[in-house]
C-alpha cells in the first residue's frame, strides 16, 4: 500500500451518510473520475461533427467553462476528501440540471445511428 494514502473512512471525516464507508482516497478518485467523464462527454460532442452543434454552442460553451473550473478545483484538492465531496455534489448537480437536458439528446442520437 502507499504510505501517504488517506484511508480514513467518510464517517471519521464527518461526511454525509452516502460516504460513510468510503475511504478518503476513493472519494478523491471518484471526483477525478467524474471530471474526466464530463470532459470526455464534451469532447465527444464538440468533435463529433454533430450537424446541429451551432444550435447548442452556448450550452456547450458554458458547460466547458464549468468543466475548466471543476478541473482547476480538482487540482487544488490536495488530498482533501471533504472538498472532494463538495466538488462531487456540485458537479453531479450541474450535470443533472444543465448538461444532461441537452447532451443526452445528442448521445441518444449517436447510439441510434449505430
Amino acid at each position: 500500500m502507499f504510505p501517504d494514502l488517506d484511508c480514513q473512512l467518510g464517517v471519521e471525516l464527518g461526511l454525509p451518510k452516502r460516504y460513510r464507508d468510503k475511504p478518503a482516497f476513493e472519494i478523491i478518485n471518484d471526483a477525478h473520475d467524474l471530471v474526466g467523464a464530463l470532459t470526455s462527454r464534451l469532447i465527444t460532442f464538440r468533435y463529433s461533427g454533430y450537424e446541429r452543434f451551432e444550435e447548442l454552442v452556448a450550452q456547450y460553451a458554458l458547460a466547458d467553462t464549468k468543466r475548466i473550473e471543476f478541473s482547476q478545483r480538482l487540482e487544488r484538492l490536495d488530498g482533501n476528501a471533504i472538498e472532494a465531496v463538495n466538488l462531487i455534489d456540485e458537479l453531479n448537480h450541474f450535470v443533472r440540471m444543465f448538461v444532461d437536458p441537452w447532451l443526452v439528446k445528442f448521445e441518444d442520437l449517436r447510439v441510434n445511428e449505430r
